[in-house]
């Protein structure tokens, strides 16, 4: 058994229950073709984004969350599209594409603090102007500062840029062939540093049976003709991948994943394994696998037949202080199914979020302790969207927030997690005759002690604040 080493990685002063302040704005109504952001908070003002296919509106609010004013905008007249809105640097930058005669362009659009446009820029190409148009993907630094925007064509090309917004300008683009299959079927994740720097981790040969050898690639997304030149390969000595994340850890200037291995099967865990890779290639590299015997080790004898760990998903990831890990992975299933009652020929799906599982590995890949935290989310048709967990992170605890229940009257409650594994658990707020749809998921921590919530019920919005 795993046993539960008292060490604590990230900084905990303690745990005793907070007083939370809790506010709640008007409904904001949404457009048939809406999109929405919560940009944050600046000057204890909020800053709220929603558009539709040809405008985008802002919406400050004050620090009680009472509408301030609100400001409308047109993007470009021919097939403009949103992409992404930041607030940085008390700037609020809009990013959306429109077309010109030889193609659709990428637009950056800089906004003050009361809403006036500062700034206005055409940045790059993104699209010809025939031929099919693939989905733009984005991901961002921690720092807020870099966007990258990627896409991958039909055959396999993938089309890359990043902006840095706060220079306004694109600092790299680049393309280069990947398969398919490879890129579109098989787990691979994009990180960008807050210096602007971009990786790809690309999973190769991560088949349902054994056949080949599974491994990961990890190459920068630079400028160089062939990236995959100074690719370097994690290598899974023969185990297959149940589920992982990978992030860049800032602090030390380092990739660091982890997740479930298979011995067998891409279904079936049968431990844990942690990979640590310094930028510095004169550094050692870390990639460490533990076996584990998780009925065993999170089940009771009584429990054991009526458990079973399966359909588990590595959903976020919590860094120390010194290339630490805790990865948070959560048991997601659906059910579809068609009511033989009513004689419907529509299809129902049933969404259960269930218990979540916290594994903790030092820098070197030993496992310091694993626990399960228990919830039960269950809902229908709703793609899950009021389920699962957000992960808020301060220098005084690790937290972690969820609906107790799918309720437009329920209760918000948090696991306190101390680093030695051992736990509180604590109401953060009721919702009851507030008519609350609250998608904790999409939440965003705002502050070292602030989240806001979106509440939405059909496409009424409302922004909640919780003050710890």
């Amino acid at each position: 058994m795993i046993k539960h080493t008292c060490t604590i990685f990230f900084l905990c002063i303690g745990l005793s229950a907070w007083a939370q302040q809790i506010s709640i704005s008007e409904p904001i109504d949404l457009d048939l073709d809406y999109y929405y952001n919560l940009l944050g908070v600046e000057n204890n003002k909020y800053y709220f984004l929603k558009g539709g296919d040809q405008d985008y509106e802002l919406i400050n609010f004050d620090e009680s969350l009472n509408k301030r004013w609100e400001s409308s905008f047109k993007m470009d007249k021919k097939r403009p599209k949103f992409i992404d809105a930041q607030l940085l640097d008390k700037t609020i930058n809009v990013i959306y594409h429109y077309d010109e005669k030889d193609g659709a362009y990428l637009k950056l659009v800089k906004h003050n603090l009361n809403g006036n446009i500062i700034d206005s820029s055409k940045l790059e190409i993104i699209y010809d102007k025939l031929g099919i148009r693939p989905e733009l993907r984005i991901e961002t630094s921690e720092n807020k500062r870099f966007k990258l925007f990627w896409n991958q064509e039909g055959n396999g090309l993938v089309n890359y840029w990043i902006l840095d917004l706060q220079k306004g300008e694109i600092i790299t683009k680049n393309h280069f062939p990947l398969s398919n299959v490879i890129g579109s079927k098989q787990y691979h994740k994009i990180l960008v540093s807050n210096k602007g720097l971009a990786f790809m981790v690309l999973s190769i040969q991560n088949t349902k049976k054994k056949v080949n050898n599974h491994l990961y690639k990890v190459f920068k997304l630079n400028t160089e003709k062939a990236v995959f030149k100074r690719a370097f390969n994690i290598e899974m000595n023969g185990k297959l991948t149940v589920s992982v994340d990978f992030t860049y850890d800032n602090l030390n200037d380092q990739i660091i994943g982890g997740g479930y291995y298979g011995d067998e099967s891409i279904y079936e865990a049968s431990g844990v394994f942690y990979v640590r890779i310094p930028s510095n290639r004169n550094l050692e590299r870390v990639v460490a696998f533990t076996a584990v015997d998780f009925q065993k080790e999170l089940f009771s004898n009584k429990r054991r037949s009526k458990n079973q760990f399966t359909d588990v998903f590595v959903k976020d990831l919590m860094l120390g202080l010194n290339g630490e890990l805790i990865f948070i992975s959560e048991q997601i299933r659906s059910r579809t199914y068609s009511d033989n009652l009513t004689r419907s020929t529509s299809l129902k799906v049933d969404y259960f979020f269930t218990d979540m599982y916290l594994v903790s590995i030092n820098p070197n890949g030993e496992v310091y302790w694993i626990n399960t935290l228990k919830k039960k989310q269950i809902s229908q048709n709703d793609s899950g969207i009021y389920s699962s967990f957000f992960l808020f992170k301060d220098p005084k605890a690790m937290r972690i927030i969820f609906n107790d229940e799918i309720s437009r009257d329920g209760t918000v409650s948090e696991y306190i997690i101390r680093g030695d594994g051992t736990y509180d658990r604590d109401i953060v707020f009721n919702t009851e005759k507030q008519e609350l749809g609250l998608r904790l998921q999409d939440s965003e921590q705002v502050a070292k002690n602030v989240l806001l919530i979106p509440s939405q019920i059909k496409r009424a919005v409302r922004l909640v604040r919780v003050t710890f």
